[in-house]
């Protein structure tokens, strides 16, 4: 019986032994029989250029994991074979020296604009390098932002939203922690949780197409003013701009519609701002 014992214990170990295999530096997780992916939580010394293989021990490699590269900070570019078509959530957040993202030619998934990783079709911004300095406009062709796209892209200081994108998802810009100014879509619908968490936007100005705004979207800022043009308020979730005593909410003010104030007061999560005063005509071009 013990024999039998052993051996199973034996036979554990080297299945699980069998399902990371590590490649010039990079591991790699098996997912399946036949497919592999870039497996979480990578050594977070690793660095330099970092190119991903095509396949590992007869494998394909077909996916970047979330959070796989978490913290790698001493990492200068990322490179994708052809194989890989997914790219997990977070998967390149902390790694302040990355400027780059590399595709190959054939990879039927993304591209790349701008060092900036992109659907194949562009209209999909995928993953910002978090090393990447300045300001970033949104391409004219871009529908869509990716969750968590520019998570902890620190050094961008301005972002401005093409008109084409309806959506900001949750992370998306959660953590860019010298963000001071956005420029939001003018059919902005919707801005998920967490999107602009930990950033330090002081002022903002959001089109009367917002309808609804997710949970702690702007926590952790430094928020003095709110501007609206929408006559109906947007939903709000739990703690959306992350003030909890009076002195910050009486510090902050809410400029909405003339003709609207009383609207905004009335609303059961509008009416925590404490001041909320009829927008400067001047304030907003028609």
């Amino acid at each position: 019986m013990k024999n039998i014992l052993t051996s199973l214990m034996l036979m554990a170990c080297l299945s699980l032994s069998a399902q990371t295999v590590e490649q010039a530096g990079v591991t790699y997780k098996m997912i399946n029989g036949t497919e592999a992916e870039v497996a979480a939580n990578q050594n977070i010394d690793i660095e330099g250029a970092v190119v991903i293989a095509e396949t590992v021990n007869d494998h394909k490699v077909v996916a970047v994991a979330d959070s796989a590269f978490y913290k790698c900070k001493k990492i200068t570019s990322l490179q994708l074979p052809k194989s890989v078509v997914r790219m997990g959530m977070f998967a390149t957040s902390h790694c302040f020296q990355l400027t780059k993202f590399i595709v190959a030619n054939d990879n039927p998934a993304f591209a790349v604009e701008d060092g900036v990783l992109m659907s194949k079709d562009m209209t999909t911004i995928i993953c910002c390098p978090a090393g990447k300095t300045g300001n970033y406009k949104t391409p004219a062709q871009v529908t869509k932002i990716a969750p968590a796209a520019f998570s902890t892209c620190k050094n961008l200081g301005k972002i401005e939203i093409g008109d084409g994108i309806t959506e900001i998802a949750d992370y998306t810009f959660q953590g860019c922690w010298s963000l001071a100014d956005v420029v939001f879509s003018n059919n902005l619908e919707t801005i998920g949780q967490y999107a602009f968490a930990n950033t330090i936007l002081q002022r903002i100005y959001f089109p009367k197409t917002l309808k609804s705004i997710g949970d702690y979207a702007f926590a952790n800022n430094s928020i003095v003013e709110v501007n609206l043009k929408g006559t109906v308020p947007p939903v709000l979730g739990k703690d959306v701009f992350g003030v909890e005593n009076i002195d910050e909410k009486w510090c902050m003010r809410l400029y909405v519609p003339r003709g609207y104030v009383q609207t905004y007061k009335k609303d059961n999560k509008w009416r925590y701002f404490l001041r909320v005063l009829d927008v400067y005509t001047s304030r907003w071009t028609v």
